[in-house]
């Protein structure tokens, strides 16, 4: 089940977040002990999500979302500065629009 959540969620958060299909995200569920997502920018269009397989719906969703505000960052530029590492929006966004996705019935 986690599969096709972590797929909605990618799929949903490229259109909130003006992601177009140029743009690739690869996405793979690993044990990272105490972390429970992670993104890695391997190239100009190209991102690699990793998300722990042991979550419940709503933390995947939340934790995928997280994921995605992080390449919208990326790509859009949106960072403030060097030292804005996107972590306060990403966290303070995360469960308010896996919610939001929950309540228009997308998970």
């Amino acid at each position: 089940m986690n599969e096709e959540v972590i797929e909605k969620t990618i799929e949903w958060c490229r259109g909130c977040f003006n992601i177009n299909s140029d743009y690739i995200i690869n996405y793979k569920r690993r044990h990272m002990g105490d972390c429970w997502g992670e993104c890695e920018h391997i190239n100009d269009t190209t991102f690699e999500i990793t998300i722990h397989p042991m979550m419940c719906i709503r933390d995947t969703a939340a934790t995928v979302i997280h994921e995605m505000l992080h390449v919208k960052q990326w790509i859009h530029e949106s960072k403030r500065d060097e030292s804005d590492d996107g972590e306060a929006e990403a966290n303070s966004l995360q469960y308010k629009l896996a919610d939001l996705m929950w309540s228009l019935g997308i998970l």
